[in-house]
């Protein structure tokens, strides 16, 4: 059986961008230097939690946002996911 590496395309890195709401959780982190964790930007730009963390895995899925699990809070930041590459330009 083959591995597959997941490399994020440009295409599906603009869509996911293209969510306003995305967009917002974005410059929301970038703003906060990562400092909030999900329910905190949830309740800052009146949305619901898992609606948030739903986004927020999505960028990271897309190499934008790196993540950090402390106990049951989750927290995303500007560092890069080395694992995808092709992030560090579109970042």
């Amino acid at each position: 059986m083959r591995k597959y590496e997941l490399k994020p395309t440009l295409w599906r890195t603009y869509r996911t961008l293209e969510n306003e709401d995305q967009l917002r959780l974005f410059k929301a982190v970038v703003e906060h230097d990562g400092m909030l964790c999900v329910r905190d930007y949830a309740r800052m730009l009146g949305l619901q939690d898992d609606e948030a963390s739903v986004y927020l895995r999505q960028l990271n899925a897309r190499g934008l946002l790196g993540v950090v699990r402390s106990d049951i809070k989750v927290f995303y930041n500007l560092d890069k996911d080395r694992s995808l590459p092709e992030s560090v330009e579109l970042q």
